[in-house]
């Protein structure tokens, strides 16, 4: 996906991109959808997802990563997420979760709570072995999917 092909959609609300055999995309291809609401990419070969690849989506409410390869999550790639309430990264190779890595969504920068809304978080089916503590400090989870992995032990406060 080139840079750009998404331009003039600006009132775009829903964005279906599922069962198709995307590996990447290019920082920046997602710019101007602000008013974006649900985004499906489930389906797909994704393995990484760029930095800022959410920047400006503060009004997207339903993100499906489902069923691709991914095996990380960067640092920070939720932080423009203030209205999500559904986020589903089952099905995917991760092995490990940053402890941060939902840390821009819990705190703006001014320090005030951002993700208010209960969210529903798909992590299963993939790989985990451990979750940091803290992981989830700060969320208000409405359903939490975990099964399917490679947990033996869940830290205190989990």
């Amino acid at each position: 996906m080139p840079v750009g092909v998404f331009d003039g959609l600006a009132s775009l609300r829903s964005l279906y991109l599922n069962g198709n055999q995307l590996t990447t995309f290019p920082a920046g291809v997602f710019d101007g959808l602000s008013t974006l609401e649900y985004w499906d990419f489930n389906n797909n070969q994704l393995t990484t997802l760029p930095d800022g690849v959410f920047d400006g989506l503060s009004s997207l409410e339903h993100l499906d990563f489902s069923n691709n390869q991914l095996t990380t999550l960067p640092a920070g790639v939720f932080d423009d997420l203030s209205s999500l309430e559904h986020l589903d990264i089952s099905n995917n190779q991760l092995t490990t979760l940053r402890d941060d890595v939902f840390d821009g969504v819990r705190n703006a920068p001014s320090g005030r709570i951002v993700w208010v809304r209960p969210i529903d978080l798909y992590l299963n089916d993939n790989r985990l072995t451990t979750l940091p503590a803290g992981v989830f400090d700060g969320l208000r989870l409405s359903e939490l999917r975990l099964n399917g992995n490679q947990l033996t032990t869940l830290p205190a406060g989990v």
